[in-house]
């Protein structure tokens, strides 16, 4: 039921599962910790701790206080007030060892910042809060980084209470040659991470994306032309890919508006030239990349169902995205939104998310253009989700036994009477009832006739609330999802609904069939007379097990699937039918 906790949650009792709590994001300027190096070659003498504000100007940090975590015990070994001091004229405020360059606002003997398992934590209250020898807290927590090496592992502790849901970062040493840090960049959209890269003390981070997909073509940049000058698309080029064909789409047509074979005769990269009435910006439209040639993708035949290697689909200002091209261009994600504020020049993007996923236009931004060259991405100017203000500073020091989970399904509901079917809902619970990140968490809609995802939904960078609840459906909800869907989108059945964890992706993408690699939980279910409809659905998601019944007989008016009997994955004896309730909890 939406919104009401059933029950207590312990391991030992039934429950039934659901609360609805929406978390607000700061949507201000803020401080993050943007660079850590922890672990030099040798002698640990140029070690840093790198903050930067958001703003990208001179800003005070009255009031911030700086917390150095061991993770041999979880205590604090060393406390930094940053009380009169400021960031520098771009935002940047370096803690370091005394003898780095540039030199650090505050330095520090050298071999201070511990290798890990350990933790770094921003906090923003009282500075009388914290002292040396304290246990971690989340209390006044702004944001923080948990670190581990490839020798020492650990740190589960600090990760839960500092950063619940995400796993320590590996500060892998033999990534570079020579020395190597921790650098925060923007992975896609507004999520946030952090890689692996060489040291930038005081500058911007250099955030590059992964060398593993520099094998794959993609779109590296694009020019949308606004009608009076003519658009371009800049390709990353693979010898071994094999014949390409880049296609333009209308957008409110759905067909082809222009194909264009791509040479692959040299590596590196290729910059293609777009007619200026096929690529306006001004009014909907994609581009994506196929393998093949222009022959079989005729200008004026529909779009075609052939999964793209890569996809940029964009929608006007004022327009409302064609759900047909979302779905298939790119599974899961949201089309790149044009402002109104379009220049006669056009506007200019490039791929600036480290994502090593393709299909996702939340990795491009707008920035300068440099044809042949490698893309000159601006500094964003938006907070990490881990800014998020916690609905609770109660934080306990560890998870319960039973707490150690990954995320369940919690309810179902994708029938509704009537033919608007605009109350539709899927309820998602994390077992530790806390406050926990979706990073690399996906939501999959199966079609029982085809045994294939109709819907992928990426939710990254979304948080759930403070008991650990996540609302995904119609966008006419009360009260509103986290994540909004169209009206009718949740098909009533022979369907499964299904949870995975993917750092890298959808699930589809790298398995064939019906994924089964990273499935957290499996719901699988039917309309009357059709439990045989969705036999490869349950087979793979929930074998030996028949598809549940949404009865609508049960209850006089609407009626959901419910998890009351038990925390198992998979497991549908778990659920009951019984009457949805809108009820906001606080």
């Amino acid at each position: 039921m939406v919104g009401r906790l059933a029950l207590h949650v312990v391991a030992a009792y039934a429950v039934c599962l659901s609360v609805c709590l929406v978390a607000s994001v700061k949507g201000d300027h803020c401080l993050i910790i943007s660079e850590v190096n922890a672990d030099n070659p040798k002698l640990d003498t140029t070690e840093f701790v790198e903050l930067y504000h958001t703003g990208g100007q001179r800003a005070s940090l009255d009031g911030y206080t700086l917390v150095f975590y061991n993770g041999n015990g979880n205590i604090a070994y060393k406390v930094l007030d940053l009380k009169g001091h400021v960031t520098d004229d771009r935002g940047f405020f370096l803690v370091g060892s005394v003898d780095m360059q540039p030199k650090p606002a505050i330095p520090l003997p050298p071999n201070t910042v511990q290798n890990g398992p350990d933790a770094i934590a921003l906090y923003h209250t009282s500075a009388a809060r914290y002292g040396e020898k304290m246990n971690a807290t989340a209390v006044g927590l702004v944001d923080a980084i948990v670190y581990v090496t490839r020798r020492s592992g650990g740190a589960e502790v600090l990760a839960e209470t500092l950063t619940p849901g995400e796993p320590a970062f590996v500060e892998d040493e033999w990534a570079h040659e020579g020395d190597e840090s921790i650098e925060r960049c923007l992975v896609s959209g507004e999520s946030w991470g952090f890689q692996v890269a060489l040291p930038s003390p005081g500058q911007r981070n250099r955030c590059t994306p992964p060398d593993s997909s520099a094998a794959t073509p993609r779109i590296s940049e694009l020019k949308l032309g606004g009608g009076q000058v003519d658009g371009f698309v800049e390709l990353t080029e693979s010898q071994a890919a094999g014949p390409l064909v880049l296609v333009v789409m209308d957008g409110r047509t759905e067909t082809i508006s222009e194909s264009v074979d791509v040479s692959t005769s040299r590596e590196g990269l290729i910059s293609i030239t777009i007619d200026k009435n096929n690529m306006k910006g001004d009014e909907s439209g994609a581009v994506a990349l196929y393998s093949g040639k222009a022959s079989d993708f005729p200008v004026g035949s529909p779009l075609s169902q052939t999964q793209p290697l890569d996809a940029f689909l964009y929608v006007g200002p004022g327009d409302q995205p064609s759900a047909n091209l979302t779905e298939t261009l790119i599974p899961g994600r949201r089309p790149y939104q044009l402002s109104a504020s379009f220049g006669e020049g056009g506007v200019y993007l490039s791929r600036c998310g480290v994502a090593s996923w393709t299909r996702d236009p939340g990795v491009f931004w707008e920035a300068p253009q440099t044809p042949g060259q490698p893309n000159q991405c601006p500094w964003p100017k938006i907070c990490p989700h881990v800014t998020v203000v916690p609905g609770s500073t109660k934080v306990p020091p560890h998870l319960p036994p039973w707490g150690r989970g990954d995320f369940l399904i919690s309810e179902v509901n994708a029938d509704n009477p009537g033919s608007a079917e605009d109350g539709e809902f899927i309820e998602l619970w994390h077992p530790s009832g806390r406050r926990i990140s979706l990073q690399a968490v996906w939501l999959l809609l199966f079609s029982g006739h085809n045994s294939k995802p109709y819907r992928e939904i990426s939710l990254t960078g979304h948080f759930t609330t403070a008991q650990g609840y996540f609302l995904v459906g119609s966008d006419r909800l009360v009260p509103a999802p986290s994540v909004r869907l169209p009206p009718n989108t949740i098909q009533n059945g022979p369907d499964a609904v299904a949870l995975y964890r993917s750092a890298f992706g959808p699930p589809s993408a790298s398995q064939r069939g019906i994924p089964t690699q990273g499935l957290l939980d499996a719901v699988v279910y039917r309309l009357r007379g059709s439990d045989k409809d969705a036999q490869e659905l349950s087979d793979v998601l929930t074998p030996g097990q028949l598809p549940l019944l949404e009865d609508p007989e049960v209850q006089p008016g609407d009626e959901a699937l419910s998890r009351c009997n038990g925390l198992l994955p998979a497991d549908l004896s778990a659920f009951v039918v019984r009457i949805p309730q809108y009820i906001y909890v606080i």
